[in-house]
C-alpha cells in the first residue's frame, strides 16, 4: 500500500519576463504547476508525492504535461520541471522524480531525456474497467 500526498503550486511568469517567477508552496490542493504568459496558460503539469518502500522516501511524479504548440521550444517544459527538480533536491524527504511516457512518444521521450531523465526498469501494467 502505498501513500500518496498531494502538494500543489503555481508559476506565474507575467508578460514574459522570466524574472518575475513567483512559486507559491500550498499543501492540500491538487499540485497543478502552471506558466502564464501575458494570461494565457504556455504550459502545466500535475504534480503528486507517492511514497517508495524500496527507497525509503517520497518521490515526485510529474503528470499530465501540457505545453501550448505555440509556446513550445521556448523552454517553457525546462522551467517546469526545473522548478520540481529543484524543490525535490532541496528537500532530503524526496528520492526522485518519475513520470510516465507513451512507449512512441519519442518526441517526448528526447525532452525528458535531456533533462537528465532515464527509463527505468519497470513496466506498467494495468486493469481497465
Amino acid at each position: 500500500m502505498c501513500s500518496i500526498k498531494v502538494h500543489g503550486y503555481i508559476a506565474d511568469i507575467l508578460s514574459g519576463n522570466k524574472d518575475s517567477l513567483m512559486v507559491l508552496f500550498t499543501s492540500g490542493v491538487p499540485g497543478l504547476i502552471s506558466i502564464l504568459i501575458d494570461g494565457i496558460v504556455a504550459g502545466q503539469m500535475m504534480v503528486l508525492y507517492e511514497w517508495s518502500d524500496w527507497r525509503n522516501g517520497e518521490f515526485i511524479w510529474i503528470q499530465s504535461v501540457y505545453v501550448d504548440k505555440n509556446y513550445r521550444k521556448h523552454g517553457v517544459f525546462k522551467e517546469l520541471f526545473n522548478e520540481v527538480k529543484s524543490y525535490c533536491e532541496s528537500n532530503d524527504r524526496f528520492v526522485g522524480l518519475r513520470l510516465y511516457v507513451e512507449k512512441n512518444n519519442q518526441r517526448a521521450k528526447a525532452v525528458y531525456s535531456a533533462m537528465g531523465m532515464y527509463p527505468n526498469q519497470y513496466d506498467m501494467y494495468e486493469y481497465m474497467k
